[in-house]
């Protein structure tokens, strides 16, 4: 098994030789097909997915003293970047101002988020240059997604996870992980966690990437595209976590209310309507799904306890949630303003299994101010209003984007913002689709008068 991550590795590095933009191809691969947990070690301490970033960022690096001409890093781009390296700016200044004592904790857990999840943002942003460049990052990132649910799909089949599960053997120091990869999550039904290490990560991964494919189909329909879609909305029911089904149904209320007119919405209600009457007939023939179909009821009515106890679904209720977003105000009411500064979330669990209240600081707003107290919040929100705004170049499609940015938070409230990597590529993704796009569309317009002229 190391022998063939060592392969990946040295492929990532012959490629990025070639052009920078290939090891980012490499590390979506890694981040997507390759769970987390998976280490260099012995050769080093660090994470695969660490050592295929730092293998990109060196060629990026020679390609900016050698062919600087291979990136972008001017315009949109640069000023989008301004904005990722103020909002980890930000997050020092809380490491400074909070009230945690164990600093030096703080600062590698800032350098860790700064090269995992803002690093690989940078790096795809400045090596896509062109059409063909964005491309071939969806085709990749499209058969990675492709690849994680079927998996997915196939795993909760056969009953167990033989993937993750190895994997977690080997690589997680996390019990719970291995003793729960292959189809317990605590809910009383059977669930995977696809190609993560855990159906957390999962179920982070489903619904953005949902939105991102249906975006994309939208403006380059194709039955590929259908089959993912699909596919991404059974792993979205079978991964297990409420977060990713009512993020899911957030995306499906939001679109019917910004874009649908009277006409259409009455063509997707009776979709919708022969969906839940197929769903309603597999579960009458098999049982074994009547816990799937309790969990799509809880997720839906999310803030009724009662239905929740009714199927037997475990999790947080919506008594434990409101405490979890209204706690933390407690917890920093020392300071307020910058809260126990960066990393404080992750090193409490680093000493306790869970907080007695907060639990696994798994919601945005409770991860945002233990962290960083209201200075957090504003950070976070500073983040996502600049992202949405480098999105939304086009007028036209404003409102998807913000409906992007309005899942990614649904997400983020209940699950936090472990995988917050995501959005930014997507982010990336769809202002280089719109520009890339208008470019060609500009060039192919002149060409056309030119023609005219002669």
């Amino acid at each position: 098994m190391f022998v063939i991550f060592i392969l990946f590795l040295a492929l990532s590095v012959v490629f990025s030789y070639k052009r920078a933009l290939y090891g980012c191809q490499f590390l979506l691969v890694s981040r997507i097909l390759i769970p987390e947990c998976v280490r260099l070690t012995p050769v080093a301490d660090i994470s695969l997915n660490t050592g295929v970033i730092f293998v990109t960022t060196i060629f990026v690096l020679k390609e900016f003293v050698f062919k600087r001409g291979n990136l972008n890093l001017k315009g949109k781009c640069l000023s989008y970047l301004i904005v990722l390296i103020l909002f980890v700016l930000g997050w020092y200044l809380t490491v400074v101002l909070g009230d945690a004592k164990d600093r030096a904790f703080q600062i590698s857990q800032l350098i860790q988020f700064t090269l995992t999840d803002i690093l690989p943002i940078i790096l795809l942003c400045i090596t896509i240059r062109n059409k063909e460049d964005l491309e071939l990052t969806l085709k990749v990132l499209f058969s990675c997604a492709f690849i994680s649910c079927l998996w997915g799909c196939i795993s909760w089949l056969i009953g167990a996870n033989p993937y993750t599960f190895a994997i977690n053997s080997v690589y997680s120091k996390r019990e719970y992980l291995i003793e729960n990869v292959n189809l317990s999550d605590g809910r009383g039904i059977m669930s995977t966690s696809g190609t993560f290490e855990h159906a957390n990560g999962w179920g982070y991964f489903l619904p953005i990437t949902f939105v991102m494919v249906f975006f994309y189909h939208t403006k380059r329909p194709s039955k590929f595209n259908v089959i993912l879609l699909i596919l991404l909305t059974i792993c979205t029911l079978i991964c297990g976590k409420r977060s990713a089904l009512v993020a899911y149904f957030f995306f499906w209320i939001g679109y019917f209310y910004l874009f649908l007119n009277i006409k259409r919405l009455s063509k997707w209600m009776v979709y919708g309507l022969i969906g839940i009457l197929v769903l309603y007939v597999a579960v009458s023939i098999l049982p074994e799904l009547e816990k799937g179909w309790g969990l799509l009821e809880s997720s839906i009515f999310f803030w009724d306890d009662s239905i929740r106890d009714r199927n037997d679904i475990g999790g947080s209720s919506w008594e434990m949630r409101i405490a979890q977003i209204t706690y933390p105000f407690y917890e920093i009411r020392e300071n307020l303003l910058f809260g126990h500064g960066y990393g404080w979330t992750a090193h409490y669990l680093s000493l306790h299994d869970f907080h007695p209240i907060m639990y696994g600081f798994e919601n945005l707003l409770s991860e945002a101010l233990c962290n960083g107290g209201i200075f957090g919040v504003v950070l976070w929100g500073f983040l996502f209003s600049k992202s949405y705004r480098y999105s939304s170049q086009n007028e036209k499609d404003k409102k998807y984007y913000l409906l992007f940015t309005m899942v990614q938070l649904a997400v983020g409230m209940a699950t936090g913002l472990s995988y917050l990597i995501f959005y930014g590529l997507y982010i990336v993704i769809l202002n280089k689709f719109y520009l890339l796009n208008s470019n060609e569309n500009i060039r192919s317009n002149r060409n056309l008068q030119l023609r005219k002229r002669d």
